[in-house]
């Protein structure tokens, strides 16, 4: 994740055959009830269930994680659903890794009608200049079937004619079918040539059928030009009856003869996507982006929020747990199609998501509950509620401590980029609210050799380190991300500055949790916050790890408890429909869990506050702050 998908989010027809277009079958973006799971399934199991039950997101998911960790023939199966599943939600280059594996995995692979499908909808939503050398380069390895070969040749010789050159496309094509011995592959020339012109738009098929004369109509390519060209006059009243009549006598000798009636049907079958859902129990939404970049983040939150479903359910609660991806261009209106009861709405998680939401006017007609950091001014326990934690809960984390350890006076050490700026902004507003001094310096982020100049700079301004009393500052808020602390830490410690209370923000969670490496000699007086704490035991905790699938192979961590926590917590809610501000925010104000991630509390007005955990970072990661040692070792620093 990036700076701005850490822990804590910083704002930021159709045509009828399976040719080198668009996709062959209608579906509606994804809606999708919980289907049943079984802890007894297998990954392959549980991949082909969501696939059958047409829930493509959780089936790419399932099928990408089983693949690096399958061998043997189910390697065949996975890879297939993988394909398939990628394909739906519109992840070209994910569909196309997963032909490779499946090829790789099976003899002949390529040569099946569905493998080179799903290639050629998958190049079709590559850019012109990615499809174009990823077909050259297919087209170029003789160490590649015929087929395969046969396939990207065919390929480029239709993108070119599409930019308006004729290039050599007709005589490679004419070479390409002199070559194949072999029945079979002379009829896959011809079927996906026929496929191909169809989906080309008039000018390609002009230009191709521009190079047939009379002595090579019979010949291919010629031959499924001249068909396509008979067959777009059939569509226009001026030229049909002569074409129709010319169909009737064509006599063409080829190797797949029905393709004078029409082009074959699709190799593809897919389930029809999740339908609309019967909500039989309590209803709860989740408003995620399924499909898109934060689609791994998602489903960790999906599966904590199933695994909420599966524990309620057990002491006789019954959910019915619908999913819509906001990564869908009519999610909106998907949750406006839902059945009033359907009230609560966990999420979005994006800012672009929420305003879209916010455009529809649907914060009058549902109760959000939002995975963002922070909501427009004058919106929270109005508009929408935050189910979330903030940067001021971090900052507010940070000051609680740092003030109970006798500092009166901060630094704070920043990299001028966004980030950075708000951070700084807005530390240095909640310290000066509580009474305390704040020193700002700043740092080029894109230049780490001024860096320690940049350090020098700052620690000049503390008139007095000697004694903390004297002293302008005694802590440090950094927020940077954790790789370059690597440096600006150590840039302290040069000064021979050992002595101050570094702050970080949860940018240090997200890299150190990444594999971050931590040289715990600079960090005996380092705090950061955080909202999910692994070591912490607790057993809510157990039982969510206990409900989460094996076929889901992930631990519990933040985002997981999230959709946990959330489920359980709106379960027991029981806000009616169309409920006012008023009485959710009575209704929260009063609300209590036993929470697995960091507890959140809701003030009179609705506004959400989250009491993180503060960790030090340690050899091998991070671990709770111990209070009492580390005013220990502050007090001993500073005395």
């Amino acid at each position: 994740m990036t700076r701005k998908l850490l822990p804590f989010l910083v704002c930021s027809l159709a045509l009828l055959f399976c040719a080198c277009g668009k996709f062959p079958w209608e579906a509606p973006p994804q809606q999708r009830k919980s289907y049943p799971a079984s802890a007894t399934r297998s990954p392959l199991e549980e991949a082909s269930a969501a696939l059958s039950a047409g829930d493509f997101p959780r089936a790419e998911l399932l099928a990408q994680r089983a693949l690096s960790r399958t061998k043997g023939d189910r390697v065949l199966d996975l890879a297939r659903i993988y394909a398939l599943a990628a394909l739906r939600n519109h992840h070209p280059h994910a569909a196309l890794t997963a032909l490779e594996q499946w090829r790789l995995a099976g003899t002949g692979a390529d040569e099946g009608r569905e493998w080179q499908e799903i290639w050629c909808l998958a190049m079709a939503e590559l850019s012109s200049w990615t499809a174009k050398e990823r077909a050259g380069d297919l087209y170029q390895d003789t160490s590649r079937s015929a087929y395969a070969r046969g396939l990207a040749g065919i390929f480029l010789a239709v993108r070119q004619w599409e930019e308006g050159r004729l290039g050599d496309g007709p005589t490679v094509l004419e070479n390409l079918y002199a070559s194949a011995q072999d029945l079979p592959l002379r009829v896959m020339l011809e079927q996906r040539l026929a496929l191909q012109l169809r989906a080309a738009g008039p000018a390609a098929v002009s230009l191709a059928a521009g190079t047939i004369t009379p002595e090579n109509r019979d010949r291919y390519p010629y031959s499924i030009f001249l068909l396509e060209q008979l067959h777009r006059q059939t569509l226009d009243p001026d030229t049909r009856a002569e074409a129709r009549a010319a169909l009737d006598r064509l006599s063409l000798p080829l190797a797949d003869p029905s393709l004078t009636q029409g082009l074959p049907p699709s190799a593809i079958i897919l389930p029809a996507p999740a339908a609309r859902v019967s909500l039989d129990g309590k209803p709860l939404v989740l408003a995620l982006p399924i499909s898109g970049p934060l689609g791994n983040t998602a489903a960790k939150i999906v599966a904590g929020a199933e695994a909420a479903v599966r524990v309620l359910a057990a002491s006789g609660l019954s959910l019915s747990l619908v999913t819509i991806d906001t990564d869908q261009p009519d999610w909106t209106a998907r949750v406006d199609a839902l059945p009033k009861k359907a009230a609560v709405i966990g999420g979005p998680l994006h800012p672009a998501a929420y305003a879209a939401a916010q455009a529809q006017g649907l914060f009058s007609r549902r109760i959000f509950f939002t995975f963002l950091p922070g909501l427009e001014p004058g919106q929270e326990g109005r508009a929408a509620w935050r189910f979330f934690p903030s940067a001021e809960d971090q900052l507010d984390a940070l000051l609680r401590l740092s003030a109970s350890l006798g500092v009166h006076g901060y630094a704070v050490f920043y990299p001028e980029e966004a980030y950075g700026k708000r951070m700084s902004a807005l530390f240095q507003s909640r310290a000066e609210a509580l009474g305390f001094s704040v020193h700002a310096s700043s740092y080029a982020p894109d230049n780490p050799a001024s860096w320690l100049r940049a350090t020098g700079n700052l620690l000049a301004a503390n008139k007095n380190p000697e004694h903390s009393r004297g002293a302008t500052f005694q802590a440090i808020f950094l927020p940077d991300t954790w790789k370059n602390m690597d440096l600006i830490v150590p840039n302290i410690f040069y000064y021979n500055e050992t002595r101050q209370l570094l702050l970080g923000s949860s940018l240090w969670e997200q890299g150190i949790s990444g594999g971050g490496y931590v040289s715990p000699q600079y960090y005996t007086l380092a705090v950061f916050p955080g909202a999910w704490n692994t070591a912490r035991a607790h057993p809510e905790k157990d039982r969510l790890q206990a409900a989460l699938l094996p076929a889901d192979n992930i631990q519990a961590d933040f985002w997981v408890g999230l959709g946990y926590d959330f489920v359980r917590f709106a379960a027991g809610l029981n806000l009616p429909e169309n409920a006012a501000p008023g009485s959710v925010n009575a209704a929260l104000s009063s609300a209590s869990l036993e929470w697995t991630i960091a507890p959140i509390h809701w003030d009179a007005s609705g506004r959400a506050r989250q009491a993180l955990f503060l960790f030090s970072p340690v050899e091998g990661g991070f671990a709770l702050v111990d209070e009492a040692a580390l005013r220990k070792a502050f007090g001993a620093a500073w005395k």
